[in-house]
């Protein structure tokens, strides 16, 4: 992990070097589900969930810029988990120990990720006090904490076990910046975020993948 945020802090510094910062407080309310590409475990419904932190904006032209941020993620959904033939139960770790989840049974999984996404971001001239922009890149996601809920067998016990530690992401999305004075802003966008990687360690799930719609909202300065 330490190599991997030394890595992005390099970057930031040689991209600083010969380019205009702006930076944005955001915070995003959020939509998250998971995908999974094995019949016997399934998405079980959307979640709200939160995200904060900071990003900047590191402008090289007046209509482009590289992005990268910090924030802290409270992520995570729900998923249902049937048997595979010849299985009666599921096997699942928590708090260093094992339950078998029986056919049907629902884990709620309560994730908390520090994500550094950073990317390209396009951004119109001016309409009026308007500005729209457009963005996509990438969003590495180094776990900090996990939980899972499944009752009546385990109520929020730790399920380090069951969660990779790393996850990788892209996104999308786009918004608008309202100026308030030439380097003050409002700034309100929609950012889709796809999972790639496989967030569990489960072996009975081949692949399943965690998925964001956040809204975004935030202060340019």
């Amino acid at each position: 992990m330490k190599r991997f945020v030394l890595v992005i802090v390099a970057i930031s510094f040689a991209v600083a070097g010969y380019t205009q910062p702006r930076f944005s407080l955001i915070g995003s309310p959020e939509l998250a589900w998971f995908n999974s590409d094995k019949s016997t475990v399934e998405n079980n419904g959307m979640s709200m969930k939160f995200s904060w932190g900071f990003t900047c904006d590191y402008y090289k032209a007046p209509n482009y810029a590289f992005t990268i941020g910090v924030l802290m993620n409270y992520n995570g959904a729900s998923l249902k988990y049937d048997a595979q033939p010849g299985q009666s139960t599921i096997p699942f770790q928590h708090s260093g120990t094992t339950s078998n989840l029986t056919p049907g049974s629902v884990v709620d999984y309560k994730l908390h990720y520090i994500d550094i996404p950073f990317g390209l971001k396009f951004k119109t001239e001016h309409f009026g006090q308007f500005d729209y922009y457009a963005q996509i890149g990438l969003t590495p996601q180094m776990l900090t904490n996990a939980t899972g809920t499944s009752d009546p067998l385990f109520n929020d016990a730790d399920i380090p076990k069951e969660v990779t530690t790393f996850n990788m992401a892209w996104h999308i999305g786009g918004g608008v910046e309202y100026v308030l004075q030439r380097r003050t802003a409002l700034t309100f966008g929609i950012l889709f975020t796809n999972g790639f990687s496989d967030i569990t360690t489960n072996a009975i799930s081949d692949k399943v993948i965690l998925n964001n719609l956040a809204l975004r909202i935030g202060v340019v300065f």
